[in-house]
């Protein structure tokens, strides 16, 4: 369902319904009570603003065949008495009532005295679940639109998809939301101010959004992002301005079968060390159950050591910890106890992520955010599944990754706001790491020294790989790996300086420290494979696409990848005892890939997503042999490298890549191979 207004009617639908027009314009002499804009009072606007709304009314009484106000009144018949805003004086005639049956066997015309007059045979009869789907009248379309196609007005009032996972969950789906007269009629924000939703003060008003273009913490990063705030081309941006107290629900809405929860935040001043009672809260409610949504949560009495009670975890773990990353945890594996407190959010838009749980999905529910502390907060982008994912899934023979350790050990989901991959157990390696890469994961320096590599404690397997384990050589072949990166490295570089200040341990004087969020989850042990020592040619790729993207003068800076590995020449046999660690962990093995692969793709222009890829995007594969490289060459021109297309790495892993781009548009791309955009 839909409105249009002056009852213009729309194209290429499966069935419109005429409700009503003004005076002046043709069929009026057949609108219903009700749908004349000449109908309300209201100032300035003449009928036109209520009269739209009243389609919501209208709608709801053929769905309940006995409610007689919601919100409106409804107008059965003449017997439902006079409502003065529902009579338009110049309507010629009795007042045509609202309903009467017109499927295609029904045989009444337009206000016929032996029709039925409650909603039967109209509006949600139509639907599958209102049993009169095959009732509706025939229609002619030779082409149908794909539930794909994204018929937003406008670019920046998008969601994630073009049915987005949460409506609105960027608060752009708004038109001028601080104007007097669109406030004077109604100042709720759409998709979060319905159905129980709001602030804990009632709707959520307008007032609270803020285009991003003031806030001054901000600039740098919009620029990065493609959007600079000082450029007449820059596009409004909305986000929400949270401040003490503030509660904000999101109206009830379908959760997606697969996914975590990901949402935005900047906090320009985050609170300090000592203070644990500054967070955010989210909540998940079904009709039955309410969740307290968190992320992966580690237990920081295996990483973490003398830190001051004050400063150390909050034992609520909050989705978001407002303090900083701790000085003391800023590397591998402390970082891993850290990762729902702020790293580079006090000068960008920070991602963070809370599981859902699986008894919840499929069903109705709410999300609320609870702001606790007097922290101010930005939030933005709430949406389900990984930006990383944004064109597919990459599904392992007809199966996706879902985060399933019983039934999917070797398909096994991580989800994370750096990237996110597909785990085997039995392999011990990631299969594919998904990850997109633009100026603003690239804006910043490198730590001064190398982190160290380290378990991933979110695995739910009772066998983790350390980073000790890649110092025995080959079971079978005596191969010599190193830890190789999937997602580089020098493509998460996006780091901060601390707001607060630390004493230094041994000078006492206050000093900022560096954070390095990012980067060190590229050293987690499920994005390493063993590789060659010698990987040049593979060096090469990673460096080309890095320089690619953060190229200044390149407006496709924007690309998504996804790595990962084919085949086996070896194995390597876990450590079973480390001095002064263990002597028992349990023996397994960790494959040595014979193949490693990317496949790249690169939008004609940044933002794009599934349903806006046309023909000139350009994709390609590469297929690397995991052995000794040749100095001197590159993975363009080497003996050991393969350039394909797509569907060759396809065939070759049996993957399905960027499978939600339209299918015809997807073949094409795939099937094509396009370095020349790469110097």
């Amino acid at each position: 369902m839909t409105v249009t207004p002056a009852g213009r009617l729309i194209d290429n639908v499966d069935l419109n319904v005429f409700l009503g027009t003004n005076s002046d314009e043709e069929n009026y002499e057949n609108s219903r009570a009700g749908f004349t804009r000449e109908t309300d009072d209201l100032l300035l606007l003449g009928g036109r603003g209520a009269t739209h709304g009243r389609v919501l009314s209208w709608y709801d009484g053929t769905t309940n065949l006995s409610v007689t106000k919601s919100p409106d009144e409804l107008y059965r018949r003449l017997g439902d008495g006079y409502h003065k805003h529902l009579y338009d004086l110049d309507f010629p005639g009795v007042p045509n009532p609202w309903y009467t049956p017109d499927h295609n066997k029904a045989t009444f015309e337009l206000g016929d005295e032996n029709a039925p007059w409650e909603g039967i045979g109209t509006g949600w009869f139509y639907s599958v679940l209102g049993g009169g789907r095959d009732l509706r009248p025939e229609s002619n379309l030779e082409e149908r639109v794909s539930v794909s196609f994204d018929n937003t007005a406008e670019a920046q009032m998008r969601g994630d998809f073009a049915v987005p996972t949460l409506f609105n969950g960027n608060f752009d789906a708004v038109v001028n939301p601080n104007g007097l007269l669109r406030n004077s009629l109604d100042n709720a924000v759409p998709g979060w101010s319905f159905h129980g939703g709001g602030t804990s003060t009632g709707k959520l008003p307008t007032d609270k959004l803020v285009d991003l273009r003031g806030v001054p913490t901000l600039e740098e990063y919009l620029t990065n992002v493609g959007n600079d705030p000082n450029s007449p081309d820059y596009q409004t941006d909305y986000a929400l301005k949270l401040k003490k107290g503030d509660i904000i629900t999101h109206n009830r809405f379908v959760v997606p079968d697969w996914g975590a929860l990901r949402f935005d935040v900047h906090v320009p001043i985050p609170a300090r060390l000592n203070d644990q009672d500054d967070y955010i809260e989210v909540f998940l409610e079904t009709d039955t159950t309410t969740y307290t949504l968190k992320s992966e949560e580690i237990n920081p009495d295996r990483v973490l050591q003398n830190i001051p009670p004050d400063e150390d975890v909050n034992t609520e773990w909050p989705a978001v910890d407002l303090r900083e990353v701790h000085p003391q945890a800023v590397s591998q594996p402390f970082i891993q106890s850290q990762l729902n407190r702020i790293g580079f959010g006090t000068q960008a838009f920070e991602t963070f992520q809370v599981n859902v749980p699986d008894e919840a999905r499929g069903k109705s529910a709410k999300l609320r955010f609870k702001l606790q502390g007097d922290t101010e907060v930005y939030l933005d982008n709430v949406f389900f599944k990984s930006e990383h994912l944004k064109f597919g899934n990459p599904d392992l023979n007809q199966q996706e990754a879902r985060p399933d350790p019983i039934n999917q050990p070797n398909n096994y989901l991580i989800e994370r706001p750096q990237y996110a991959l597909s785990y085997s157990d039995s392999l011990k390696t990631a299969n594919w790491v998904s990850y997109k890469s633009d100026p603003s994961f690239l804006a910043g320096t490198f730590p001064p020294s190398r982190p160290p590599f380290r378990e991933d404690f979110s695995l739910p397997f009772a066998d983790k790989v350390i980073s000790n384990d890649y110092s025995n050589v080959g079971r079978n072949n005596n191969t010599v790996v190193i830890r190789g990166h999937l997602v580089p490295n020098q493509d998460r570089a996006l780091t901060t300086q601390s707001y607060h200040t630390k004493p230094n341990d041994e000078t006492g004087v206050l000093e900022h420290y560096e954070i390095f969020k990012d980067n060190a989850q590229t050293y987690l042990m499920t994005n390493v494979v063993p590789q060659v020592p010698e990987d040049r040619v593979w060096q090469t790729l990673e460096g080309d696409l890095n320089e690619f993207v953060s190229d200044p003068s390149n407006a496709r800076n924007e690309v998504y990848i996804i790595a990962g590995t084919l085949g086996s020449t070896d194995q390597i046999p876990s450590r079973t005892t480390i001095p002064g660690i263990t002597n028992n962990r349990n023996q397994f093995n960790i494959n040595v890939p014979e193949y490693l692969w990317k496949v790249v793709l690169i939008p004609e222009e940044p933002g794009q997503g599934p349903t806006d890829i046309t023909y000139g995007a350009s994709a390609f594969g590469v297929l690397i042999a995991n052995d000794r490289q040749p100095q001197g060459e590159n993975w363009k021109n080497s003996s050991v490298s393969i350039i394909s297309s797509v569907n060759d790495i396809e065939d070759l892993t049996g993957l399905d890549f960027f499978s939600n781009i339209p299918e015809d548009i997807q073949e094409v791309i795939e099937n094509y191979i396009d370095t020349s955009i790469i110097p």
